[in-house]
Formats: C-alpha cells, sequence, structure tokens
C-alpha cells in the first residue's frame, strides 16, 4: 500500500486513489478511521527494531498506524508502543 515507502501517509494515499493490493478491500482501513473519528483509542503497536537507536519497524499494528494516516488530526501527540529489540531482527526478511 505505501509502494515501498512504509510511511502510513503514502499508504492512506493509495487507499483514497481507490487502488487496492492483491485484491484486498480497503474497506478495514476506512472503517478503522472512522472509529478514529468518533474519539476511539487503539492499543498500543508492536515495533521491532535492531537497537534503541536504530529505525522501528511495525511488526502488529499496521491497520491502526494506517488508519492514523487516513485522518492524522486523530492522532495523539504522545502515544506510547511496545518495542522488541534484538539484533537478529536485520535477519527477518520485513525488517
Amino acid at each position: 500500500l505505501s509502494k515501498g515507502t512504509r510511511l502510513p501517509t503514502d499508504a492512506a494515499d493509495t487507499i483514497r486513489s481507490g487502488r487496492t493490493i492483491f485484491g484486498e478491500p480497503n474497506q478495514g482501513f476506512l472503517d478503522a478511521a472512522a472509529t478514529l473519528r468518533q474519539g476511539v483509542t487503539f492499543p498500543e503497536l508492536i515495533l521491532v527494531s535492531t537497537a534503541a537507536d536504530a529505525p522501528l519497524v511495525v511488526l502488529e499494528g499496521h491497520l491502526r498506524l494506517t488508519a492514523y494516516g487516513l485522518v492524522p488530526d486523530t492522532l495523539p501527540p504522545e502515544t506510547t508502543a511496545l518495542l522488541g529489540l534484538s539484533p537478529a531482527m536485520s535477519a527477518w526478511d520485513l525488517y
């Protein structure tokens, strides 16, 4: 959805354009964005990295993060996330 950038705002642009990936509908992202507009808050994202100062990758929470990309005004100024650190993360295909 993000055209390889991994940025939720790029994924949101793809969704807004009506383009789908692998023929999967985007309705779940739109529904999640509508939920955010209603004031609902989502659980923490789970992020992983090889070290505390290395780039972070979303392990779990892609739908929630993309929903925030669709309605960025609902993103709180501060948030918490669960973070897993391991030098072995670099061996993960999606890191």
